[in-house]
């Protein structure tokens, strides 16, 4: 046929074998499972756990890892919260401010009162740690 391309995808087991350059003994030793594990990857779909524990292991981002394990789209995936792999400190920095749900301008004041409070546990410490030696 004309004009038709056929993609070939390469298998979740020759992606892993890929991504880590290592035998499957290496790869199982380094997740923590059985190396038959890895190989029955050939025939297999993987678990779940497995895929994402291979993913942090060898510094790829989960929804790279689960989109080759088991043929999902990024829409399958629902990828509205940012894959923390792929941010910068300062991204990293505004999605967990904004997960804990602090107000940058509260938390701006905060830091110009010298409020040590800010963290819980760390009034204790500061105090302490700004205390003159022989003055308990």
């Amino acid at each position: 046929m004309l004009g038709t391309t056929t993609v070939s995808r390469v298998s979740f087991y020759e992606w892993v074998r890929d991504v880590a350059g290592e035998s499957n003994a290496r790869i199982a030793a380094k997740i923590g499972v059985d190396p038959s594990t890895v190989g029955g990857w050939q025939h297999r779909d993987p678990k779940a756990r497995d895929v994402i524990t291979f993913a942090k292991a060898y510094g790829r981002p989960i929804t790279e890892a689960l989109r080759q394990a088991f043929e999902l789209t990024a829409d399958d995936l629902d990828q509205s919260e940012p894959d923390p792999y792929t941010l910068s400190n300062a991204q990293l920095l505004a999605q967990l401010v904004y997960r804990l749900d602090i107000r940058v301008d509260e938390l701006y004041e905060a830091l110009q009162e010298g409020n040590p409070g800010l963290v819980a546990g760390t009034d204790r410490l500061s105090t302490q740690a700004h205390r003159p030696k022989g003055k308990d």
